[in-house]
């Protein structure tokens, strides 16, 4: 997902980039990231459901961790890195999709300090 920010030229370089695919979207914009542990951390505070913990984790992790695919799926292992990928497309569809999933993740991106 390209982020809003960016003028067409300077996106144009990075969708031309063959790499530009495997790194998140915090990365384009230049702000400051957060751990794998501290994103994870603010998800188990708020969700009490392990399934969805570890989903809305990968899924804010892939954001705004700045790590790349390979390396998430190594943290949370029994996931590969396409899977990473495929579970974050998943939750930004379902995300706009479903407003109540979407307030609970605003709620971790507040702690975060990343609210969109």
């Amino acid at each position: 997902m390209e982020p809003r920010i960016l003028s067409d030229g300077l996106r144009s370089n990075f969708v031309n980039n063959k790499d530009a695919r495997e790194i998140p979207e915090v990365k384009y914009i230049k702000i400051p990231s957060s751990s794998i542990e501290e994103i994870q951390g603010k998800v188990n505070q708020q969700i009490t459901d392990e399934k969805k913990r570890r989903k809305i984790g990968i899924y804010l992790v892939r954001k705004y961790s700045g790590k790349k695919l390979n390396e998430i799926a190594e943290y949370y292992g029994r996931i590969s890195d396409a899977g990473v990928s495929r579970l974050y497309l998943r939750m930004e569809n379902e995300r706009k999709q479903n407003r109540r999933l979407d307030e609970l993740i605003s709620v971790v991106e507040k702690m975060l300090n990343v609210e969109t």
